[in-house]
């Protein structure tokens, strides 16, 4: 029980719920379909903008795609929450920086052609997740099964940053705490 979100364990939970469930939309495209479909993992809000837009006309054409405007916004408050942006000015607002410490977008320090400021999903082969938050997202995302391929860890792996051989460490690691379990 962490009511102060003093764990960082929690704020791992909070960011795969928010993505599993798809509370909003924008963070599910950003973390699941961006890094399948983009050979590079910088963005901008412009080109998120389009990227966004592009994949709710493709994937679901038969709802109304988002003014632009509403979308703009959602990209900034998704930057706040990740600490990659300071453009929310609202000091109410300034607790946004939530999930800052995960380390999962960061600012490039750079700006694209049009003059904008660009980010990055960071991607690792050494994730900070600690590993009963990646148990716990297994078992969440695939209750029941006993035994689970590649494909369907890295599924998981991949939401907190993870690179291929990322998810080849995790699942080291959790067969020898598995192992481990039955000294």
């Amino acid at each position: 029980w962490d009511p102060y979100i003093e764990d960082a364990a929690t704020l791992w939970i909070l960011h795969y719920k928010l993505i599993k469930n798809v509370y909003a939309s924008i963070y599910s495209i950003l973390f699941r379909q961006f890094p399948k479909e983009r050979p590079t993992m910088e963005f901008s809000i412009g080109s998120l903008l389009r990227f966004v837009g592009g994949f709710i006309q493709r994937e679901h054409s038969e709802t109304r795609t988002p003014s632009e405007n509403s979308l703009r916004k959602d990209i900034q408050v998704l930057l706040s929450l990740y600490g990659a942006s300071k453009k929310i000015k609202n000091p109410e607002e300034d607790s946004l920086g939530l999930f800052l410490q995960l380390d999962l977008i960061r600012s490039t320090g750079q700006l694209n052609e049009e003059g904008e400021a660009t980010y990055a999903l960071f991607r690792t082969a050494e994730p900070a997740v600690p590993l009963p938050v990646v148990a716990f997202c297994l078992v969440d995302t695939y209750p029941g099964r006993e035994q689970l391929d590649f494909d369907a860890v890295h599924q998981v792996t991949q939401l907190f940053g993870a690179t291929f051989e990322g998810t080849e460490l995790i699942i080291e690691r959790l067969d020898q705490a598995r192992l481990a379990s039955y000294r």
